[in-house]
């Protein structure tokens, strides 16, 4: 359901532009996807085949072997026209050559990229999935290494679209509703854990742009429909926006392989632990303090009295 009020300036996913063809209020609706168009685990009839298969893995990964098993449908999945539009090549740092990312020498966001961390962990989790049940998976190779390359190929594109185009789903319990699936991810493809919420591919939803400052809509759940609203008046003419929310540009560039000024008020500048721990241990920080300190720091509590205060615990 689309409203009137809204169209877009191109019929190309790639080139479209959403634009209000009429002003538009804070709060009114601006198109609404069933929830059976999205693209998550519990809408493919994988989730019903392989059931077992999904006991042991995360929002992350149930969603990218579901991407390939849409994919490798072809006409028979409803979604195939959908993935079609969207890319299969990417500007993110998963995909930076050594040279390329070279040039980002000092910079904490390399270490956040996470390729080998993903392989590693789809080659004891999703690939053996994919590769032992090749009538849901198949390939015109017969080669046992080609088929396995396939796969990994194909779950690198799939996770680079969830990173570029997923949503968080029915995410009301968490921290911020209605937000990209982005925000917040430690690195490339391996966010998964039990508190995380089920992601999902939105058609139609994913077209909107991102901007820190002009953003203007919100994905809301409801029961049965995802609801695209206005968070403030938009005037004729004017681009409809999404957000990532609070994004430093280091993330910006990791997710979706570009940068801008509009999110540069999130810059940060990271430490990492050695590094404070080494400068501690030189300034003559007591031993057991430190430890203690950095026994916390994983719960967010790194937190240093003044030095005479840290010389006496």
């Amino acid at each position: 359901m689309l409203s009137s009020a809204f169209y877009t300036c191109s019929s190309h996913r790639l080139t479209a532009t959403p634009v209000a063809n009429s002003n538009i209020f804070t709060d009114e609706e601006l198109f609404a996807i069933p929830r059976s168009m999205v693209l998550q685990k519990t809408n493919s009839d994988l989730y019903l085949k392989l059931p077992d298969a999904f006991a042991d893995l995360g929002s992350w990964d149930s969603l990218i072997i579901v991407i390939v098993y849409e994919y490798l449908r072809h006409d028979s999945s409803p979604w195939f026209p959908y993935l079609q539009l969207l890319p299969t090549t990417f500007d993110t740092l998963m995909f930076w050559t050594p040279a390329e990312l070279s040039e980002l020498q000092g910079s904490a966001v390399v270490n956040k990229i996470g390729k080998e961390a993903a392989e590693e962990n789809w080659n004891s989790t999703m690939l053996p999935t994919m590769f032992n049940n090749e009538a849901l998976f198949p390939f015109s190779t017969r080669s046992p290494n080609g088929r396995a390359r396939e796969l990994l190929k194909l779950a690198h594109i799939a996770g680079s679209m969830i990173m570029a185009y997923a949503f968080d789903i029915d995410v009301d319990d968490f921290d911020d509703p209605g937000e990209d699936t982005a925000e917040g991810a430690d690195s490339d493809l391996t966010e998964d854990d039990e508190e995380s919420p089920a992601k999902g591919m939105v058609p139609f939803a994913d077209m909107l742009n991102a901007d820190a400052h002009r953003n203007n809509a919100r994905l809301f759940h409801e029961d049965d429909f995802l609801i695209m609203k206005a968070t403030r008046n938009i005037q004729a003419g004017d681009e409809i926006f999404n957000d990532y929310g609070p994004l430093p540009r280091s993330d910006l560039l990791r997710m979706y392989g570009y940068i801008t000024d509009n999110y540069s008020a999130y810059d940060v500048v990271e430490v990492s632990a050695d590094l404070i721990e080494n400068v501690a241990v030189s300034a003559g920080t007591d031993q057991s303090y430190l430890a203690q300190q950095v026994q916390l720091s994983g719960k967010g509590g790194l937190k240093f009295a003044d030095k005479q205060t840290a010389r006496r615990a």
